[in-house]
């Protein structure tokens, strides 16, 4: 690990500007005090946080002792930690230094570089400021006092205090990045173990991030289960995770064992680093005594046999080209008392054809409306599904305690788009559903920010759609599924909390071809009066490969050639009381 003095390059002076620190959210690390006490991370949610990186030997870091630790000895109403990512200090060196400051606040260690990587930590002075949900909000120098190539009698910049007490009311933080003077850290990738070999090292990611769909009987158009299936495309598959094509993962977190995000496809740095060196070393089989058992899976349905299942009442023809309208199949099914869905799947006979499936539910409130209420509810059927099966997501299944209303009585509407493929075929959906076995707490249900309105001019390159209203649920947000259709090119989620939004979801290449459903690990509080925004990019333009027509102008519509802009997002509302309908 290297330490540059930056008096011996060029001064890092601090710029002062507007612009906001690159969205990131603390990772949930665990890392050691000077003492040997593991403090971890994910335990400072609640309030704002202050984290300093410092060195025992740095002369920047060193003469700002004393006004760090007057500082971390005044704030009463966040946390402060000091974090040294030096290798090379040792223990006698950091203690004089922190004796000599007067610092208090936990002083944690990190020699590995595993917290400044995923900051991506760039000097030893650097300050960053972070809310109650530990979302980066400031990151930068402390005050603008001392410099490399100077010292000023007192700060006339205090940063990091103006910027948490910006975070403590809720509001903008006006100067959200500046540089750090300090030494210079030298972030050497993390260590790749030096033979990496196919039984102990890559069969594993592949069962992980890949096999879901690659497998006989899976959505992938070839199997990767074996040693010799994945080296015979070597050349494809470090084309494809390079590029980042594969797996399909689209949301711009950095992608780690800590994400936000339940069951994150892409690869973490670490798993592409593993997968580069055995590409770069020969791609060794290894020790067969070390490969992994693969996991299993039900080659019918992915939830279990269903407790129930629907089935539109005949195959579908679907011709070998042209452009086919959606088709709506009702179906009446028995639900003789009202049910709770924990789980449920949608199996097409021939996938190759279906572009999505939408089901909604015709409830025996909705067979009474008359003509008007009727079309209002089919606007608002836009925002709100019973169940879906998108390219990517074809099933889910809620953790035990959470289901979603099925009211007796109900009819299942199917809206399906088939996609022509040069073949002739036919097709009878089936929708299947398990019951929820345990007492349900929580209901859940799908939303979404809409706009019908939209014009996108011909040979837009980057047409930007927004959608904004207050949210009106009193309940917590548990995934995201934004939908666009061939000219969709970026969407963005944020949550409006105390006058200012918050990125909840950015997706900066979205792709028509994989629309996924984003679940967070964990979920997100929301109340009637926040608002939700959600902005949607459109590329008309001729460089767009899949834009059948720059030179229309596209309007909502069903067909791909028209676009949508849908910003579905899941929710639940905790039950006053517990309900398990039998």
């Amino acid at each position: 690990m290297k330490v540059v003095a930056l008096a011996a390059l060029l001064p890092l002076l601090a710029v002062v500007g507007s612009e906001k620190p690159t969205a990131v959210t603390l990772p949930a690390l665990k890392l050691t005090t000077k003492e040997g006490k593991t403090v971890d991370l994910a335990t400072m949610r609640g309030k704002p946080l202050v984290l300093v990186t410092t060195s025992a030997t740095c002369p920047v870091c060193r003469k700002y002792g004393p006004a760090l630790a007057s500082f971390s000895k005044s704030v009463k109403n966040a946390n402060v930690v000091f974090v040294n990512p030096m290798a090379n200090e040792s223990q006698a060196e950091i203690a004089q230094m922190v004796k000599n400051a007067g610092l208090s606040a936990p002083y944690l260690l990190d020699p590995s570089q595993k917290l400044a990587r995923a900051l991506g930590t760039r000097t030893t002075s650097e300050v960053f400021v972070f809310d109650s949900k530990l979302t980066l909000r400031y990151r930068g120098a402390f005050d603008d006092q001392y410099h490399v190539t100077g010292t000023k009698p007192k700060p006339t910049q205090n940063y990091v205090i103006d910027a948490l007490a910006a975070v403590a009311k809720g509001n903008t933080v006006k100067v959200a990045k500046t540089e750090a003077p300090g030494c210079v850290l030298d972030l050497s990738p993390e260590p790749v173990q030096e033979k990496v070999v196919y039984t102990r090292d890559i069969a594993k990611i592949v069962n992980e991030k890949c096999i879901t769909c690659h497998r006989d009987g899976g959505g992938g158009p070839f199997a990767l289960s074996t040693y010799e299936s994945i080296k015979g495309r070597s050349g494809m598959m470090k084309h494809v995770l390079s590029n980042k094509l594969m797996p399909p993962w689209f949301a711009d977190d950095k992608p780690s064992k800590d994400s936000k995000w339940k069951d994150e496809k892409a690869l973490t740095p670490e798993q592409l680093a593993t997968f580069t060196k055995w590409f770069e070393t020969g791609m060794a089989l290894g020790d067969p005594k070390d490969l992994p058992k693969a996991p299993k899976f039900d080659t019918n349905w992915h939830i279990g046999p269903p407790d129930i299942k629907i089935q539109i009442p005949a195959p579908i023809s679907v011709a070998p080209d042209g452009v086919m309208p959606y088709q709506y199949r009702t179906v009446s099914a028995e639900v003789p008392v009202d049910r709770y869905i924990q789980s449920m799947e949608i199996r097409p006979t021939d996938p190759t054809v279906v572009h999505h499936v939408l089901v909604f539910l015709d409830t025996p409130e909705r067979e009474k409306m008359n003509r008007a209420q009727r079309e209002f509810q089919e606007l608002n059927d836009a925002k709100s599904f019973f169940a879906g099966y998108v390219p990517g997501q074809t099933y889910v299944v809620y953790p035990p305690g959470f289901a979603k209303h099925l009211p007796k009585g109900s009819k299942f509407r199917f809206q399906i788009h088939y996609t022509p493929n040069g073949k002739a075929t036919k097709d009878q959906v089936t929708l299947g559903l398990k019951y929820a076995t345990e007492p349900v707490k929580n209901e859940v249900r799908t939303n979404a920010m809409l706009r019908f309105n939209f014009a996108i001019p011909p040979h837009a390159e980057k047409h930007e759609v927004v959608a904004e209203n207050r949210i009106g649920v009193d309940g917590y947000l548990m995934a995201f599924m934004p939908h666009m259709h061939v000219r969709g090119t970026a969407a963005r989620y944020e949550l409006q909390e105390k006058g200012e939004f918050q990125r909840l979801l950015n997706i900066p290449r979205y792709d028509f071809n994989w629309q996924l459903r984003y679940e967070l690990k964990e979920p997100i509080r929301i109340t009637p009066t926040d608002r939700m925004r959600f902005t949607a990019w459109y590329d008309n333009s001729k460089n767009n490969v899949a834009n059948p027509d720059p030179s229309a102008t596209v309007r909502w519509g069903d067909q791909t050639f028209e676009e949508m802009m849908l910003g579905y997002f899941e929710y639940y509302t905790p039950l006053a009381e517990p309900i398990l309908f039998r």
